[in-house]
């Protein structure tokens, strides 16, 4: 992780900002830039390359770490069975730069190294806009060229159609129904549901807000799965350089509720 933080920085083009056409705001820099689209009804928005790079710099090890401690509480007898099998396809719906693919691919390797059994893995991540896949792609090729992956351009609020893929063993969703109106969430649930298999894991990782929460116990209710829900909030276990630290201030703990069902 700490090459992919160097090499982000090291890309870094602060002269960007003065060209701009599409800045925040009010802002006066590409960081202030980036910080300041949270706030003030400002539209969020990461068709800016350095946008994408900061959130990468910013937010990337800690929702990787989130996932990763999420996929440590999947049951083990899910994971035996897919060591088993030898193989595991795995759904990431809107899966922007991969920090939830990548979380879970860590945990696998992690029990792959462990158990001294090989597992296939395939990947199939969608997103709306392409913005990201230059991102994903390099997370995939850095950290995991092993596994099998490809993406899918889709909004899921149109539906999911993914007949030629067959049904997935897991689904991950971070982040993303956050960002869903609460008859979206449901409508995805049901999506989601579709595409798993008997025994297969959906985990949601999202914020730690009541209504989010709500969102996201509804959707397990509607498909009428049985789930575990976690509070994250230790220190996601990453070191940064200290020269880069005080530049972009990267989110250092975990804040997150995740959720885990097995569908029966």
């Amino acid at each position: 992780m700490n090459d992919l933080i160097t090499d982000y920085y090291d890309n870094l083009n602060p002269g960007a900002f003065s060209d701009c056409e599409c800045r925040t705001p009010r802002s006066n820099s590409c960081l202030d830039c980036f910080q300041s689209q949270f706030f003030g009804g400002n539209e969020i928005s990461y068709d800016c390359e350095e946008k994408r790079k900061l959130y990468v710099l910013r937010y990337f090890p800690v929702h990787c770490a989130e996932n990763y401690r999420g996929a440590k509480n999947i049951p083990s007898d899910v994971i035996d069975n897919w060591f088993e099998d030898g193989h595991v396809n795995i759904l990431s719906v809107g899966g922007g730069p991969g920090s939830d693919i990548c979380g879970v691919l860590e945990y696998l390797e992690d029990e792959a190294r462990s158990r001294q059994v090989d597992l296939s893995v395939d990947v199939v991540r969608l997103d709306i806009e392409d913005q990201w896949d230059e991102v994903f792609d390099d997370v995939m090729e850095r950290f995991f060229p092993w596994a099998s992956y490809r993406t899918v351009h889709l909004d899921v609020n149109d539906g999911i159609d993914l007949s030629s893929d067959g049904n997935f063993d897991m689904a991950t969703l971070s982040y993303l129904t956050s960002e869903l109106s609460s008859e979206a969430c449901l409508n995805l649930a049901d999506e989601v549901d579709s595409l798993l298999v008997d025994g297969g894991v959906l985990m949601i990782n999202d914020r730690p807000e009541d209504v989010v929460e709500q969102d996201i116990r509804s959707m397990f209710d509607r498909i009428e799965v049985s789930y575990e829900e976690y509070s994250l909030s230790a220190w996601a276990g990453y070191r940064y350089p200290n020269d880069i630290a005080d530049v972009v201030g990267p989110k250092f703990n975990m804040n997150s509720s995740i959720f885990i069902g097995v569908k029966e």
